[in-house]
């Protein structure tokens, strides 16, 4: 099973009253590669393979978890790629970082947009 709707303005919609430094994290995230996760129990532990924009993507599911305060589950994933089968991609990640360490977010977005 898919999640439906994983993008970061559905994950805002419910998460505005998180910090600046954490949204601007989650913005960062692969959504597209997220979104096509397989998040059934059987899954758990096991690595998918995913390919997005000539890119694969190792992500495990590390684990699903109830939250009953929300009325939704919580999904722990954990995702890899090498990045090395495009090399303007670790070029726009590394000038990215370099603002990120700076702390100015909003121009590390925009180049990684």
């Amino acid at each position: 099973m898919q999640l439906q709707n994983v993008t970061f303005v559905n994950w805002l919609r419910s998460h505005r009253h998180k910090e600046s430094e954490e949204r601007w994290l989650r913005e960062l995230y692969p959504w597209p590669v997220l979104a096509r996760v397989e998040c059934d129990t059987q899954y758990v532990g096991r690595m998918q393979s995913i390919i997005y924009a000539g890119v694969e993507y190792k992500v495990t599911l590390k684990s699903i978890r109830w939250q009953p305060q929300h009325g939704t589950f919580r999904y722990r994933l954990l995702v890899e790629s090498e990045g090395h089968d495009r090399p303007e991609l670790r070029s726009i990640w590394d000038k990215a970082k370099a603002h990120i360490e700076r702390g100015d977010y909003d121009k590390a977005i925009d180049i990684y947009r």
